[in-house]
């Protein structure tokens, strides 16, 4: 996710949205099937997912359903009685017949009936109503648009024997999925437009209600964003299809421009996009912008200059998240800081559009070092690392600059020490070998070659914040 963070006159945008490999136990997902319709306020989901059985021995599924976490005050959001959601939990099946369940938290645990040896296929049926939150996050209705991130029961990440919960974390992306095949029925009034990463391969019209179709394969999560306000405009890049949804943008095809231009970008610096769409959806949003595989969202409250950097961030995160996935509550710089440098090494290369690459290191470090000096006087053990569990920081400021800053830092520092030409190419090959696919730190590292002991002590926060 994109946070913006104004600190000593300096403005410093940041972002926080197959096979598996990083374990030797995984539950492979063979799909998700999502039908929902949204009226009022309501989404009501009908979800049918299906997995095989990721060990001998399991007895519960758990899936992670953060629209839980606006029921309450876990959201990390002030939000009044009023303004805060619902979740209404019809019916958990599992094959068609009703099973039993436990809500805890952000998460649901579904007790299969009997225990499941590896390898066998599971399916798990869920009948929801979600009452949005009214708010300006990642799942939420507000003046401009309705926001549908992180909206469905996901599965949670099986490792070391168990599901992994995400319990929900009030700063930060508190997510871990791997990736599946999706097919969606969205069915709203037609009085919307909807913004998803997915070209529908089919539309259904009823002058009252439109229900849009998708699929898609390979998709570490789904989104979308409806807006009656919206504006499109759509090209062919190759033979790939790219859409800008938008309001109140005074030059779309300048954005237009950089989106394609982001695009050509990483994908001759670090490999081919992979995915067929990409769609960048103008939103109101608390933060400056937010990744999802194939959609980015871009704040409607962000000056120019933000914009554009929110908007290249973003599409840096289909790189360093959406292709190559990772724990982003315990090890978030795995896509955050690599998201980061990738945006430097843009705007280094275009000086035209008045962002300039030596600007954002300079901020970075600045601030980077006022953060550290500042939480070591009020706390001497304080350990300034980069690499840490969202819950190590206490609070956003300490975790945007040792993430996002420090992070950033981290990466040109390892650029200086090998060179640009060997420090993207290290990355390219990382790319490659864990397309579609989790890596951790150890793969990382071990991509890193001769600039893995620069970046392990900024990992371990044995570096200060110099170049």
């Amino acid at each position: 996710m994109k946070k913006i963070v104004c600190f000593a006159a300096l403005f410093v945008v940041v972002s926080t949205l197959t096979i598996f490999t990083g374990c030797s136990e995984e539950a492979r997902v063979d799909g998700y099937e999502i039908s929902c319709e949204y009226r009022d306020g309501v989404l009501s989901l009908k979800e049918t997912a299906t997995f095989s059985c990721p060990a001998d021995g399991v007895t519960e599924a758990v899936f992670n359903l953060y629209p839980l976490a606006f029921t309450s005050d876990e959201s990390g959001c002030t939000l009044s009685d009023d303004e805060k959601g619902k979740v209404d939990v019809n019916k958990i099946s599992l094959f068609d017949k009703p099973a039993d369940h436990v809500v805890d938290n952000t998460h649901i645990t579904v007790l299969l009936d009997r225990s499941y040896k590896k390898g066998e296929t599971i399916e798990i049926g869920f009948n929801i109503d979600l009452t949005l939150p009214k708010c300006d996050e990642r799942f939420s209705v507000n003046e401009n648009t309705v926001n549908f991130g992180n909206f469905y029961p996901i599965l949670a990440k099986y490792e070391d024997g168990k599901f992994t919960a995400c319990d929900h974390h009030p700063f930060g992306d508190p997510f871990y999925s791997g990736v599946a095949d999706y097919k969606v029925a969205v069915k709203v009034p037609s009085i919307y437009t909807v913004a998803a990463g997915v070209t529908a391969s089919s539309l259904d019209n009823d002058d009252e209600m439109t229900t849009y179709f998708y699929n898609a394969k390979n998709l570490r999560d789904f989104s979308f964003v409806l807006s009656d306000k919206y504006e499109v405009k759509s090209e062919k890049w190759g033979n790939k299809s790219i859409n800008y949804y938008f309001y109140e943008d005074e030059q779309p095809d300048e954005t237009f421009k950089v989106i394609v231009d982001a695009l050509e970008f990483f994908s001759k610096k670090f490999g081919d996009y992979p995915y067929e769409s990409y769609s960048v959806a103008k939103t109101r949003f608390s933060a400056g912008g937010m990744e999802y595989p194939l959609l980015s969202y871009l704040s409607d409250r962000l000056d120019k200059e933000q914009y554009l950097y929110a908007l290249v961030h973003e599409t840096a995160h289909q790189w360093w998240y959406s292709a190559v996935g990772n724990d982003q509550i315990n090890e978030s710089y795995l896509d955050e800081s690599l998201a980061e440098y990738s945006t430097y090494l843009f705007f280094d290369e275009r000086p035209e559009l008045n962002i300039s690459g030596d600007g954002l290191i300079k901020s970075a470090i600045n601030a980077a070092n006022v953060c550290e000096n500042s939480v070591l006087k009020a706390d001497d053990s304080f350990v300034p690392k980069v690499k840490a569990p969202l819950s190590y920081f206490k609070t956003e400021y300490v975790y945007v600059n040792m993430v996002y800053n420090k992070g950033l830092v981290m990466m040109k520092a390892a650029e200086n020490a090998v060179g640009k030409k060997r420090m993207i190419s290290m990355l390219s090959k990382y790319y490659s070998r864990y397309l579609f696919k989790e890596a951790d730190t150890d793969d990382f590292l071990s991509a890193m070659g001769d600039a893995a002991p620069i970046i392990t002590s900024f990992l371990e926060g044995k570096k200060r914040v110099y170049l």
